[in-house]
């Protein structure tokens, strides 16, 4: 278990992070600044590790994306990618491709390898929130826009062919495939998570938060947990096969909940907010507390990931950084 509870509150920052502190993995989570990365120029709205764990792309509202290499802890590419800010990004289960989308209503893929656009297409009225891509296969992956729609694409030998799923009535904020290969979650500002069929684009449930929008929704590793930011208060936490609220993380954050992320072993949750701090959570207690609460940043943090090996957990803010903790 980690060495700290939740009257722990440090700050750590320091610098630029010119040099990197290592872990192994299975060491537990210290807390420590390891590396900031500076690239962006506006904030980072989303950030992504690769499967395979070579490299880290990030998103910004400065309209570009970069895809730094984790061994060297340097950019590979600098693309100008969006004509607009860019929302999201999200790696292939190979690592060798990059999916994309923006305000400016495109979704892209890159080849990780020399940078350069492989796909790009318009796919909607307005703007493209998020994306994500299947676990287990390059073929599928998924949009939600602000227009309320979900559109599941497939790639196949002949292109891409794409279904769009109507389920919500207003703005879809998120998208996320479960390790399954079955299900797509989706959440709104309708107060739903809607779960479908991938193959058939069937809805199989809706999970309803009575009077809060969902702003994102996320898989646990083995499928069977769902959790989800509600109105930035809270994060619920469903049996994604009951379908009934397992706990809810509340309190300790002192502005909204932006955003939040299982561990690769499924035993913690992070949670980042516009009071710059992060927190790592025990989510399989009926009543959880912070294990772990830390400033982070220097303004709002946006967007949060751990490494696939789990030393790292990834923070990206208003600040235009991205901070690597141990």
């Amino acid at each position: 278990c980690l060495a700290f509870h939740s009257s722990f509150f440090k700050s750590t920052m320091g610098g630029k992070g010119s040099k990197s502190v290592k872990k192994s993995p299975g060491e537990p989570h210290r807390g420590v600044l390891s590396k900031t990365l500076i690239g962006h120029k506006d904030t980072v709205m989303n950030i992504c590790f690769s499967p395979d764990g070579r490299y880290l792309a990030s998103c910004s509202a400065d309209k570009t994306i970069i895809i730094w290499d984790m061994r060297s802890m340097k950019p590979i590419h600098h693309i100008s990618a969006h004509r607009a800010e860019v929302n999201a990004v999200c790696f292939s289960p190979d690592s060798a491709n990059l999916l994309s989308c923006g305000r400016d209503s495109k979704v892209s893929l890159w080849d990780v390898k020399n940078g350069q656009r492989v796909y790009s297409s318009r796919i909607a009225r307005g703007p493209i929130m998020h994306c994500d891509y299947a676990k287990d296969t390059n073929k599928y992956f998924a949009t939600g826009s602000e227009g309320g729609c979900v559109g599941i694409f497939e790639v196949n030998s002949t292109g891409i062919t794409k279904k769009i799923l109507e389920g919500h009535r207003d703005i879809v904020f998120q998208v996320c495939f479960s390790p399954d290969r079955v299900q797509l979650a989706s959440c709104g500002n309708d107060r739903k998570i809607v779960l479908w069929n991938r193959g058939t684009g069937r809805i199989l449930a809706k999970l309803k938060d009575k009077y809060s929008r969902v702003l994102t929704c996320q898989f646990n590793p083995d499928g069977t947990l769902i959790a989800a930011v509600v109105d930035g208060e809270r994060v619920r936490i469903w049996n994604a096969i009951t379908h009934e609220i397992v706990c809810v993380l509340e309190g300790h954050h002192h502005a909204p909940i932006i955003s939040c992320s299982f561990s690769p072993n499924g035993e913690l949750v992070a949670t980042v907010s516009g009071d710059k701090t992060y927190a790592l959570w025990n989510p399989t207690e009926p009543h959880p507390l912070p294990v772990f609460h830390i400033k982070a940043h220097d303004n709002w943090i946006q967007t949060v990931a751990f490494s696939p090996n789990g030393i790292f957990l990834a923070t990206g803010s208003n600040d235009m950084k991205i901070n690597l903790w141990i």
